[in-house]
């Protein structure tokens, strides 16, 4: 019977002894049809279980290692004066994900039509239509971009990192200036061992992957390529945004021919508004009022719109820019080196003590002057 030969198969494999084997052999034996004994039905019964469990498991196994990063794509019709949303759908770019993978993309592109109400009648037949140029930006989801931004990004007033997306417009300014230390924060997770990656690391290799080359197909050519017209000297409107990375030293040269120190705090219009507008950087500086350091705002710099490249030498103005967390190499150039000095000396004579000045006054007319005056320690300015 099939009930025997399954008993004598299991327990002739088993470890116990050849005289154990016959007399559980002959039990099986001696019972009614259709009755198993327990110590054979039960290798029976746990099989099917485990057989479904191994499948199950496989199945497990095969999504995880088909589910990959992926980006998502939408258009949104909004109303021009209200912002309400109206009408939404996908739309397919060639990353979609298979059909069994789960969960979101890491993060949509989306592009923003603004419309009209008396174009949005449900019974026309007509599509919806702008009367303006769309807009597009980018919603993060992905814990493990959005801990490598908050991790990279020393200084970006007007970017928010809070909750539990990201959004960016384009051309993805913070994205394009932190592009380098986000390179480096990807290669520092493939150096380290799997178990030595926090949970929102975990996935930050592969996702910022993702994300960088997104970049190099949207807009990183045309960076590059500006970057390397700010190196000669020129600039682009368009573009004209690159070099003005907030927390950035900016120079510029004033109408007296003095250089003036600047702090990018952060900069607006251009490209960045539907229709462009002129570019305007919002800049600070450090200054003693007699009692205290404290910031203050220095005079904001316009760009208007022109066509082509331009370079600052031929409208009368010059500007330069370096960073000094990066590295010292600013101190190559001559102009750097003589207004370091400077703020020496500046910080210097306003500790408290007794001096005798004779020389040039520091703002203009500059006037030849003499003087002596006695410094209280200057109160710093949060």
């Amino acid at each position: 019977m099939a009930v025997q030969t399954k008993a004598n198969t299991v327990l002739e494999a088993s470890a116990g002894a050849p005289g154990e084997t016959a007399t559980a052999t002959a039990d099986a034996q001696n019972e009614p049809t259709g009755i198993t004994s327990p110590d054979v039905t039960n290798y029976e019964e746990q099989e099917e279980p485990q057989r479904e469990v191994a499948a199950h498991g496989s199945d497990v196994d095969h999504c995880t290692e088909t589910k990959r990063a992926w980006i998502g794509y939408r258009l949104e019709y909004r109303n021009r004066w209200t912002g309400d949303l109206i009408s939404e759908r996908t739309y397919e770019k060639g990353n979609e994900p298979l059909e069994q993978e789960t969960g979101g993309p890491i993060f949509e592109m989306i592009t923003l039509y603004k419309v009209s109400t008396h174009s949005l009648d449900p019974a026309a037949s007509m599509p919806i239509t702008s009367q303006a140029l769309p807009t597009r930006h980018i919603r993060i989801y992905s814990i493990a971009i959005i801990n490598a931004l908050q991790s990279v990004v020393r200084y970006y007033p007007g970017q928010d990192f809070s909750g539990e997306s990201v959004v960016v417009q384009k051309p993805y300014p913070v994205l394009v200036h932190y592009y380098d230390e986000l390179q480096q924060f990807r290669r520092d997770c493939l150096e380290k061992a799997p178990h030595d990656l926090c949970d929102r690391e975990r996935d930050a290799a592969e996702h910022l992957e993702v994300l960088l080359a997104f970049l190099d197909e949207e807009v990183m050519w045309e960076v590059k390529q500006e970057q390397e017209r700010n190196r000669r000297g020129f600039a682009t409107f368009e573009w004209r945004w690159v070099a003005y990375k907030p927390g950035i030293t900016v120079l510029d040269k004033t109408d007296t021919g003095e250089w003036q120190a600047s702090v990018v705090h952060s900069i607006s219009g251009g490209v960045f508004e539907n229709p462009p507008k002129d570019w305007e950087v919002k800049l600070w500086c450090m200054d003693y009022d007699g009692e205290n350091i404290e910031r203050i705002w220095s005079s904001p710099v316009t760009w208007s719109k022109f066509d082509g490249e331009r370079s600052d030498s031929k409208t009368g103005r010059e500007t330069k820019f370096f960073d000094p967390t990066l590295d010292e190499s600013y101190l190559d150039v001559d102009v750097v080196v003589k207004l370091v000095e400077t703020g020496k000396k500046f910080c210097s004579m306003v500790q408290k003590q007794c001096f005798h000045h004779k020389g040039k006054a520091a703002c203009f007319p500059f006037n030849e002057v003499s003087l002596f005056s006695r410094t209280a320690s200057p109160k710093m300015d949060d």
